[in-house]
């Protein structure tokens, strides 16, 4: 007969291990610390208890899991070691047990992740998890807690512990159903990590994305200190998942690279296969050190190692549990209450200030859980994640000049519509058009006027050659024409370019002020009252005999005529970026005597891009004309020009 409780300690069980200590005891069962009498090794034994395990089926089906684990012969991966029966009937489960902190015991000490660090986590997991995948294994229980970091010959490393099991009558699939009335031990409320399809309980699991969309809120949470719907219970998290995005990351943590986030945020979209489909593609979004060396060379003396307090291993010394789940037939037991799991935001009053020692994996074992456990931490983790040379090197100085910039002359103008072409334009279109041309149009009234200071302007649109050198990579679609303007970018991406030569993305109302010449009554940017595709890289309808004329695509900067500033190309080729989010123009603000970011009321995600394109006809070409673009879309006909202060 198996004994229960704390009078298994310090015995033998099943004829080969020996119990050390007890360490969880939940609704599944009990889990114990052992050793292994063979090797000396130390192992978690989880003795799960009979009403979990009475029906054959379920039985089965938790036999079948743990033979597709016993699969995962990896490094980072904390699997079974054995399945079998008690000498009462009662199944058990062993798994090796590992001396580390977990991930959420760190965040407790640093408040948020640095990036460097982050990228060194991310990496590695992401790596383990696309091994898991490609077993055709999914982890689906991956929070803070199931993560393990410990140091191996002054190395981090990483571990994954705690795969989804089932239990329970009828338990197939690794699902979870919401909270039901009934009360019964079936309930369970998810972590802040699950992906909405997991909550629902849906069986709308398919591959590997829900492990996805539960790294992609730990790497959230990681980054920012705070999980992404920080609410009193996991469910109110869910139920907020699939009604709202979480809040900016970027706005909690202004150091995060928008590269990064805008990966996190595929990693955490609500449809499955909108989400990367493999860890390897995350990866390949997420872990960006090069942004990372780039953000170093701006800082003044470089990256600094901050050294802290050791954390206490009496909290961090814990057995590699297997979580076992028990609603819908799951349940799913942690070292830490699940209470403290949802509690939201973690504090961040420590953050950065403090550095977190690490136990090294092949320290000797030990049998207490006080002050020599404790004493085993070897190394600090800032210090491991800085292990090599990672400090960055500064690129070529580049200290930001007015080559190829025109002096663009301040002065006082009429922003918007100057010519009536909204009524123009509704007399040569049919009345299906009137509406559409009439609604854009109206975008660009009231005319109001606008003062602004001496500026300087790219007398070109940058060009895929200047990009690529400035940041390695070229994301036009538009690819065999290095002089043509680089497109497919994104806001924040033309945005960081342009601070990172010294500049900043130019207002609306500069753009126009420019385009028009110091702020001149002029039609189109190149100083002309109408224009031809002589002119200029525009579009025409398809019924017009210059159809033949159209290039479809973007020409190298600079292929016309410039206007009298000296700028080139502020008519067609590509639209461009400005600083401003989009919104109706108001006569009566009082901000437009000065205008920073044209005076309007700065609300909505859609920014406003300038020039009109390739692809966009005449009347889209206009100095006044204003685009409607997503932030965070970068088409094939978009790209930018950067300003510059004077002083």
């Amino acid at each position: 007969m198996t004994e229960t409780g704390d009078s298994l300690v310090g015995k033998r069980f099943n004829n080969r291990y020996q119990i050390l200590e007890k360490v969880g005891d939940g609704r599944a069962g009990q889990v114990y610390r052992a050793e292994q009498e063979s090797t000396g090794g130390l192992v978690a034994i989880k003795i799960l208890n009979t009403k979990y395990t009475d029906d054959p089926a379920a039985v089965e089906a938790l036999s079948q899991r743990i033979k597709s684990l016993l699969r995962l012969k990896h490094s980072g991966v904390v699997a079974p070691i054995e399945f079998g029966k008690a000498e009462d009937g009662r199944s058990f489960i062993v798994s090796e047990s590992i001396p580390g902190v977990t991930l959420r015991q760190v965040m407790e000490e640093k408040g948020k992740i640095p990036l460097d660090e982050f990228f060194d986590i991310a990496e590695q997991l992401l790596e383990i998890m696309e091994f898991v995948h490609q077993k055709d294994i999914q982890h689906l229980h991956l929070n803070l807690d199931n993560i393990i970091m410990s140091t191996h010959g002054g190395k981090m490393e990483v571990k994954i512990l705690n795969f989804a099991l089932p239990l329970g009558p009828g338990s197939k699939d690794l699902l979870l159903t919401k909270k039901s009335d009934e009360g019964s031990e079936t309930v369970w409320e998810p972590s802040w990590y699950f992906s909405p399809e997991q909550a629902r309980g849906d069986g709308q699991i398919n591959g590997a994305s829900s492990d996805i969309y539960s790294m992609g809120a730990i790497f959230y949470h990681m980054l920012t200190g705070q999980a992404p719907y920080p609410t009193a219970s996991g469910w109110d998290a869910i139920e907020k998942n699939l009604n709202q995005p979480p809040p900016s990351m970027r706005k909690l943590n202004p150091e995060i690279p928008w590269q990064v986030e805008t990966a996190i945020q595929r990693m955490m979209d609500i449809t499955p296969s909108e989400r990367h489909q493999s860890a390897e593609a995350s990866r390949k979004g997420v872990v960006r050190r090069e942004l990372w060396e780039r953000i170093q060379t701006q800082k003044a003396g470089g990256y600094q190692e901050k050294k802290g307090k050791v954390l206490d291993m009496r909290r961090g010394l814990w057995a590699a549990l297997l979580i076992i789940a028990l609603a819908a037939g799951y349940h799913f037991l942690s070292p830490g209450s699940e209470s403290q799991q949802a509690s939201g935001a973690i504090p961040t009053s420590k953050q950065e200030e403090e550095a977190i020692k690490l136990p090294e994996i092949n320290s000797p074992p030990s049998n207490n859980s006080g002050s020599a456990q404790s004493s085993s931490l070897a190394s600090i983790i800032g210090g491991l994640f800085a292990s090599g040379d990672k400090s960055a090197k500064p690129r070529e100085n580049r200290k930001p000049g007015t080559k190829d910039m025109a002096l663009v002359k301040g002065g006082c103008f009429p922003m918007g519509d100057n010519f009536g072409d909204s009524s123009r334009f509704q007399k040569v279109n049919s009345s299906g058009a009137i509406e559409y041309v009439h609604t854009y149009l109206s975008f660009e009234l009231p005319i109001h006027e606008i003062c602004l200071k001496d500026f300087w302007m790219d007398k070109y649109e940058v060009s895929q050659e200047l990009f690529l050198e400035r940041t390695n990579s070229n994301p036009s679609m538009h690819l065999g024409c290095v002089k043509c303007p680089v497109e497919s970018v994104e806001w924040a991406r033309a945005a960081d370019f342009c601070e990172n030569q010294g500049k900043r993305l130019p207002t609306e109302a500069e753009w126009e002020y420019a385009a028009r010449e110091g702020g001149k009554l002029v039609r189109f940017g190149n100083g002309k009252a109408d224009i031809t595709l002589d002119d200029a890289n525009f579009s025409v309808p398809p019924d017009s005999p210059d159809i033949v004329n159209v290039r479809g695509k973007p020409v190298a900067v600079g292929s016309y005529a410039p206007n009298a500033l000296g700028l080139f190309d502020m008519a067609g080729n590509v639209q461009e970026w400005t600083a401003d989010l989009h919104n109706a123009y108001d006569k009566n603000s009082p901000m437009y005597s000065h205008a920073p970011l044209s005076g309007r009321d700065l609300i909505g995600q859609d920014r406003v891009s300038r020039g009109g394109s390739f692809s966009l006809r005449k009347d889209q070409v206009r100095a006044s004309a204003r685009m409607r673009n997503p932030e965070k879309t970068g088409s094939e006909d978009t790209g930018f020009r950067c300003v510059m202060d004077t002083k």
